[in-house]
């Protein structure tokens, strides 16, 4: 069986933390299969904005989500052109926030195994 998921931006900026966390926890679990192709930037860009501005939420696991998130986005585990192709096209407030992010947390998540959880598939369906 195939499904799709379909989290958008407007589902990581919702009001509700939950919603978020969720929306995040997708995301996370969509790309830590390295088989996922990856999306071309200009798909990755309103997602990344997104998850960038979650960083600096005030709930803790909605930023922690969104830093793993970040990071399997971006396959920083696998090295940082996808985060340097990004950069071409973002804002300059958003590129901020990623050097930021990347230097505060980013490249220590990147430089551990990911988790092995597996995510709650209640979620999906």
């Amino acid at each position: 069986m195939t499904s799709t998921v379909c989290v958008t931006p407007q589902c990581l900026q919702n009001q509700s933390s939950d919603i978020r966390l969720v929306s995040e926890r997708v995301l996370w679990w969509v790309f830590k299969d390295p088989a996922t192709p990856s999306m071309e930037a200009g798909l990755i860009k309103p997602v990344l904005k997104s998850l960038l501005d979650n960083t600096k939420d005030k709930n803790t696991s909605v930023r922690a989500q969104s830093e793993h998130t970040i990071v399997n986005l971006l396959r920083l585990r696998e090295g940082e052109e996808t985060m340097q192709s990004m950069t071409a096209i973002l804002d300059s407030a958003s590129n901020d926030l990623l050097s930021e992010c990347h230097r505060r947390s980013l490249k220590k998540i990147a430089s551990l195994p990911d988790s092995n959880e597996e995510i709650d598939d209640t979620i999906l369906t």
